[in-house]
């Protein structure tokens, strides 16, 4: 459900149409990619997930992507002044029944988020989405690195993370972000936004580069790292410099990086401040 509400809320402050432009949204530390999995089939917007881990979409999360896919073309075709072929009273029954199997309680969830953010979609769908469901396959770009700013200079440069199984957290070994990968460059130079949601350490480098890149963004703060970011500072009720160590001085110190930056709460529990730039 957080997924589903932040990608809803991107929609609806940054606009599907801006969101489209050049290469589209890059997603970092985007775990799952379910925030580029919203997008893309809900929403037809494309994405760039940057993410160490190996990402598979589970058999449920497929299932359900296709039955967006085709909902969304009903409402896109039942709105349109072009002639369609309607589909066979057999291939009417069969997509009903698949319908149904939706249970009602995914349904009155998906009726609430949409009552907590209104939104005029244009049910646009993506090219080659079908397939990505039905084959397996992401229906998102994702490029399998660990992301840092400034970007490294080392191609070969390994990093080593503590990164997610799971079945608990593991020490591994991940590629780091580099200058050298084209594909990396590209997605940041040609994005629309700069987005992640509860990207623990990379959470303060979205924003950096951002900033640099001069691209609007939107990140929700979750987990501090006090004993590895002893460089982040913020004066204290005396007046004197303290290291960052609590969730609120977290977001003090990165909406202070820029005048623009802006806050929004998030209608769900738990770490719910979203920090964006337009």
């Amino acid at each position: 459900i957080h997924n589903s509400i932040f990608t809803r809320w991107l929609v609806s402050t940054f606009g599907q149409n801006d969101l489209r432009n050049g290469g589209g949204v890059v997603d970092i530390a985007g775990g799952l990619g379910l925030i580029s999995f919203e997008l893309a089939v809900r929403y037809g917007v494309q994405s760039t997930v940057i993410e160490p881990r190996d990402i598979a979409l589970k058999a449920i999360t497929r299932r359900m992507g296709k039955k967006v896919t085709r909902n969304r073309r009903r409402k896109a075709l039942s709105t349109s002044c072009e002639a369609a072929e309607k589909p066979s009273n057999k291939r009417q029954k069969i997509e009903a029944e698949e319908d149904h199997h939706g249970s009602k309680d995914k349904k009155g969830l998906e009726s609430f988020i949409e009552s907590l953010i209104p939104l005029n979609d244009d049910c646009i769908v993506l090219d080659g989405i079908d397939d990505a469901l039905t084959n397996y396959q992401v229906p998102f770009t994702h490029l399998k690195t660990c992301f840092a700013w400034p970007l490294g200079t080392n191609k070969g440069a390994i990093y080593s993370s503590v990164v997610s199984s799971g079945k608990g957290d593991n020490l591994c070994t991940v590629p780091v972000a580099s200058v050298d990968s084209t594909a990396l460059v590209s997605a940041l130079e040609s994005a629309s936004l700069l987005t992640g949601m509860h990207s623990d350490q990379a959470t303060e480098a979205i924003v950096d580069a951002a900033l640099a890149l001069n691209k609007p963004f939107a990140v929700v703060p979750c987990c501090v790292f006090k004993k590895e970011n002893p460089h982040r500072r913020l004066m204290d009720e005396k007046g004197q410099e303290v290291v960052v160590s609590s969730y609120s001085e977290l977001l003090r110190y990165l909406q202070a990086k820029d005048k623009d930056i802006r806050r929004a709460n998030l209608p769900f529990l738990g770490r719910n401040v979203v920090l964006y730039r337009l």
